[in-house]
């Protein structure tokens, strides 16, 4: 009988184990946490396959694992580069986060793996104009969030 208990493990206990793997030239598979990156990436279910950051600065609509001044670790796409580092934000959210560098840069998302087995390559005119999209929506869920919280309370 195969046993198919799995454990979870936090990201301080996967980052040396991803790093290694970087090491030997090889990406690192993981299931995200969290619906900050919906709908592209689903929580508990969607699998991202990670590599090592490329030599120099990353791009526009890249979505890299990064670590937080308080620690946290954080996979948001880049929606606009600027002096002092990176702008981040999730596809779910409109807030935008500044002072990301290339020193809180840990690995880089090559592709997504849907819980139903099919993988997007996160490069190419498709997932381009997706970004555009995403992008372009976030002032639209802005005010339709202002207006959820206006109702709701």
């Amino acid at each position: 009988m195969k046993n198919t208990e799995t454990k979870k493990l936090s990201m301080n206990e996967l980052l040396p184990i991803m790093l290694d793997e970087f090491k030997h030239g090889r990406k690192f598979r993981m299931i995200t946490n969290g619906t900050s990156m919906l709908p592209l990436i689903g929580s508990g279910c969607d699998t991202v396959v990670l590599k090592k950051p490329p030599e120099g600065r990353l791009r526009k609509y890249d979505i890299p694992l990064y670590r937080r001044s308080d620690g946290s670790f954080v996979l948001h796409r880049i929606v606009r580069l600027d002096r002092s580092g990176y702008i981040m934000c999730g596809d779910n959210q409109t807030v935008l986060e500044k002072g990301i560098t290339d020193g809180n840069i840990l690995a880089v998302t090559d592709s997504v793996i849907k819980s139903n087995g099919r993988i997007y390559h996160l490069h190419g005119l498709k997932y381009r104009m997706y970004c555009i999209g995403i992008s372009a929506y976030r002032p639209i869920r802005r005010i339709l969030s202002k207006i959820k919280h206006f109702i709701i309370g």
